[in-house]
């Protein structure tokens, strides 16, 4: 048995055919070599050869379309964009971009085709989809228009349906989340105060609103209600991305939850007004059925006791409670919405509602009408990760679990209800307020407080009730517990913003439809017009940008336009450098 291998590759065999100066055709070659080659030596040090075949040609990019000089800061992990901020200081500095020798973009990618609608919808215009809050209007894309600037030839993709995954995937694409756009009326006889950009804030559908609770002005029936965001810093090193920092020392601490304490008395009667809107979202909730729905503690009503949810409770009403007939608490819709499992003797039945809602569609809760929140897109430092706060620019938060979040980067947790005081705790995303107060608290215990150990931060967004901070189950100053430590601060909550409205809101896909922060009120005072109006993102080719007017004139979009481009600018000059990072409640001294 042979002990070598026997898959050696086969012996080659000269070519027969004659292809040697002074051969001719056919005639078969006599000796052992067919021609000699020689190689210049110095072709090893010349960049052209070196380059493809060793060394590589290295065109670096910190952003696509934006030039980022030596000394940018790089942010780690999260979605890379410069349109989003990531609100970790522990950064890597870049080493600037290479591979041009001039200020435009290292690394260039364009689009060319311009978004065409005609529907605007502004706050509460649509009782089923009214929107998160009046500074935000839905944007309704029926075509798009894609341009070539080599032979000025043009197609069209129209929007075929509610399901066409085609027109899906190229608004997605162009008009993706996080980007911007410009807004273009094409009826110039119409007044308006438009800005020169806009976000993307959303781009997966509208969302449904489903029930809303509006505080009593009058104290002391306010509602005693806190929304805040718990950071967790403790003085240990910590791993970023591979980086090692200390949370403490470096002031990057952990985003851990995020409460929202309904009912921090532990009151029966609700102190307000909640409403259940009756369209087909909710008939999960309205619909007639037996009491046996409502099965609390294991023991539920009798048989002959219509179940169906209330749609109104009234204020002064014993509507918080958690125990007996849920269909008459609002702890009893949350309970059905997020987190209760149902089984039902008909199958067709089982299948449609015996899952909560909540675990089956996008569901968000939204604070105060999302009047003044932080609109710049960012991330937060979760677990040594940048997570993705899909919602807060638009102030909410996640009554569904991660995955149900269209957006990369999101956190995946699962948000939990407790019936201890009526809480929702969320670890998905944090809203984000211009006003707030907080607080801090060490420890647990005399030692870390004095050693200033396990840090905690309570960014308070808002509270209800008496702004003193007389709740029992609140976050009281100078208490030594090991559930709260040794809470600093002057007042419990005095200066945070009351907490007046929420809205309840399911997300229904659609493939064309934008949200964007347009205040229709202020920015579109006179409507759209007859014409309808375009969506330009912000990568769009510049050879289109700089000859809009012709190609829409081609196009038949507008009457009046230039009959031949700008030769001078067929190439242009692209200078675009991102746009420094704003200041946030984190770092307020970021420039």
């Amino acid at each position: 048995m042979a002990i070598h291998p026997s898959n050696y590759a086969p012996v080659t065999r000269r070519s027969t055919v004659a292809h040697q100066p002074g051969q001719k055709v056919g005639e078969k070659i006599k000796s052992g070599k067919d021609f000699s080659v020689e190689f210049d030596d110095a072709l090893l040090s010349l960049g052209g050869w070196v380059n493809p075949r060793l060394d590589g040609c290295e065109i670096t990019s910190l952003h696509l379309n934006k030039y980022s000089k030596q000394g940018t800061s790089k942010q780690l992990g999260g979605i890379k964009s410069p349109n989003i901020q990531h609100l970790s200081t522990v950064v890597q500095v870049w080493e600037g971009d290479s591979g041009n020798l001039d200020r435009n973009p290292a690394v260039q990618t364009y689009t060319n085709t311009i978004f065409f609608g005609a529907t605007l919808s502004g706050y509460q215009e649509d009782s089923r989809f009214p929107n998160v809050g009046e500074d935000f209007s839905y944007i309704f894309i029926n075509k798009a228009y894609t341009f070539d600037p080599e032979n000025d030839e043009f197609f069209t993709t129209e929007l075929l349906g509610p399901n066409d995954k085609v027109f899906e995937r190229v608004l997605k694409q162009d008009m993706s989340y996080s980007s911007k756009f410009t807004f273009k009326l094409l009826d110039e006889g119409i007044e308006h105060d438009l800005k020169e950009e806009y976000n993307v804030h959303w781009n997966a559908g509208l969302f449904s609103q489903m029930a809303t609770y509006e505080e009593c002005p009058e104290y002391p029936y306010t509602q005693e209600m806190q929304v805040s965001t718990q950071y967790n810093a403790v003085s240990a090193s910590k791993s970023y991305y591979g980086m090692s920092y200390n949370p403490y020392v470096s002031g990057n601490p952990t985003q851990n939850n995020v409460p929202f304490y309904f009912n921090t008395n532990d009151r029966l009667i609700i102190t307000g007004s909640f409403t259940v809107e009756s369209n087909v979202d909710t008939w999960w909730w309205r619909r007639p059925r037996t009491s046996s729905y409502f099965d609390s503690n294991g023991s539920s009503l009798g048989s002959h006791n219509s179940a169906s949810g209330l749609i109104t409770f009234p204020n002064a009403g014993s509507h918080l409670h958690y125990t007996g007939d849920l269909s008459t608490s609002v702890y009893g819709f949350f309970k059905g919405l997020m987190d209760k499992t149902f089984t039902f003797e008909d199958i067709n039945e089982n299948k449609q509602y015996g899952t909560a809602p909540a675990k089956k569609d996008l569901h968000i809760l939204t604070f105060n009408d999302a009047k003044g929140t932080v609109k710049d897109i960012q991330t937060e430092l979760r677990y040594g990760r940048n997570t993705t706060q899909a919602l807060r620019h638009f102030g909410s938060i996640s009554l569904s679990p991660g995955r149900k979040v269209p957006v990369p980067g999101v956190s995946l947790q699962t948000p939990s209800l407790s019936n201890v005081g009526f809480s929702i705790n969320s670890k998905i995303t944090s809203p984000s307020f211009e006003e707030h107060t907080v607080q801090t608290a060490w420890g647990g215990t005399q030692t870390n407080y004095d050693n200033h150990i396990s840090l905690k931060t309570y960014y308070n967004w808002f509270v209800g009730g008496n702004p003193s901070g007389s709740e029992s189950s609140g976050y009281p100053e100078n208490i030594n517990g090991p559930s709260y430590g040794f809470v600093t601060g002057s007042g419990n909550f005095v200066g945070t913003p009351q907490l007046k409205k929420f809205t309840i809101s399911k997300l229904v896909k659609r493939p064309n439809v934008i949200m964007t922060d347009i205040n229709k009120i202020l920015h579109l005072f006179d409507g759209v017009g007859g014409k309808g109006f375009l969506c330009i993102p912000e990568n769009i080719n510049p050879q289109i940008k700089n000859n809009l007017d012709y190609y829409l004139k081609k196009a038949e979009l507008i009457d009046k336009g230039p009959n031949r481009k700008n030769l001078s600018q067929k190439s242009p000059r692209i200078l675009r450098e991102p746009k420094p990072l704003k200041g946030s409640h984190l770092n307020p001294d970021s420039e």
